[in-house]
């Protein structure tokens, strides 16, 4: 029994640390391009199926130069949108998304391109914005936290109960004065 407890309580641990610094990155990267200029962002419709479902999450890192065939992330006024590069005209570029019939309306220049897309993490991108909810952020990292920390709390009031019934024991024995007399 003990084996076992000690065994959801390292889990539980595992799970807690390792969590907090991807959601940090994940956090992070969404708002800034702070860590090596890597941003990440979720895919909201289906114009890149199937090699973006929605609900992906890619992560963009700026490059100097971008190729037919790269999937890039760029800005669109207020919005970005993630297609993968059809022509380049000198330091514009077409894009398209696969699952589109025609090209954007609207050529890219480079200075609106975000990054081209280096990693691709399938429908992540559902759960990062459940986490960015207050009920998700207390859900995912709060209730294993809140569970260690309660199992540590029963841990130790288990230690409590073990000294306190040592001191009981000492203190009848040193009270009674019969304990040293052999019959």
């Amino acid at each position: 029994m003990t084996t076992l407890k000690q065994f959801l309580n390292l889990l539980l641990a595992v799970l807690i640390f390792s969590l907090v610094p991807i959601v940090l990155f994940i956090f992070v990267t969404s708002r800034s391009p702070m860590i090596m200029g890597i941003r990440s962002y979720v895919v909201v419709t289906g114009s890149m199926k199937p090699a973006l479902p929605i609900g992906s999450m890619v992560f963009t890192i700026p490059k100097t130069s971008y190729k037919v065939g790269d999937i890039i992330t760029f800005k669109r006024g207020i919005i970005t949108v993630t297609h993968r590069i059809y022509d380049v005209r000198g330091n514009k570029f077409v894009t398209k998304g696969d699952a589109n019939t025609a090209v954007d309306s609207q050529i890219v220049t480079a200075s609106e391109i975000v990054g081209r897309d280096v990693a691709i993490v399938p429908f992540i991108g559902r759960l990062t914005g459940f986490i960015k909810t207050p009920f998700g952020f207390g859900l995912l990292l709060g209730i294993p936290t809140l569970l260690f920390v309660l199992f540590e709390a029963w841990q130790m009031k288990k230690e409590w109960e073990k000294i306190i019934e040592k001191r009981v024991r000492d203190n009848i024995i040193n009270i009674n004065p019969f304990h040293k007399l052999k019959l």
